[in-house]
């Protein structure tokens, strides 16, 4: 008897960790997603080497910061703030970043974005127009042979720094 009792309370305990590890990568694909930041180009707001926990979801806004899969390559995924959305038309000049005719307002700069040529976006529907908060240091919509990210490539919104411990917290 005690020695089935003990093979019932293992199997519980397996059906148990089972359980978790499943609910844990079905988290992991469909509601969460880890994420690295790779380099400078979205600094003050996110520094190279922080780790992030992102949540799934396609609703965007401006002013969001998404991580989205690189059309020119999918396997890439590359993390930006939304700058135009679809039908918006957004200018690069000298004193800031016209969204629509209106300056946008953009707290999170560290510094003023040097420009050496205005540039006129018309971002197309399904689409938005993605620029790092590293402005002099970014590959973004204002450098990509194709400057739109398709609403079909947003992978999600960051929620949470887990890595350097010194900046954990929620976003």
């Amino acid at each position: 008897m005690l020695v089935l009792k003990e093979n019932r309370i293992s199997f519980i305990q397996a059906a148990i960790v089972l359980v978790i590890i499943l609910a844990e990568i079905f988290l992991f694909r469909k509601v969460l997603m880890n994420a690295y930041i790779p380099s400078e180009s979205m600094e003050p707001t996110f520094t190279e080497g922080m780790r992030l926990i992102a949540t799934r979801e396609d609703k965007v806004g401006r002013g969001d910061v998404i991580i989205f899969r690189f059309p020119g390559d999918p396997s890439v995924h590359y993390i930006k703030r939304v700058i135009g959305l679809p039908g918006d038309t957004v200018e690069i000049k000298e004193d800031g970043v016209y969204v629509n005719g209106e300056t946008l307002e953009e707290p999170y700069l560290k510094e003023r974005m040097k420009v050496q040529d205005e540039q006129i976006f018309v971002v197309p529907e399904d689409s938005y127009f993605l620029m790092g908060d590293n402005r002099n240091n970014s590959y973004d919509s204002r450098a990509w042979k194709e400057p739109y990210v398709d609403k079909k490539y947003v992978e999600g919104h960051p929620r949470l720094v887990y890595w350097p411990l010194s900046k954990a917290g929620a976003i």
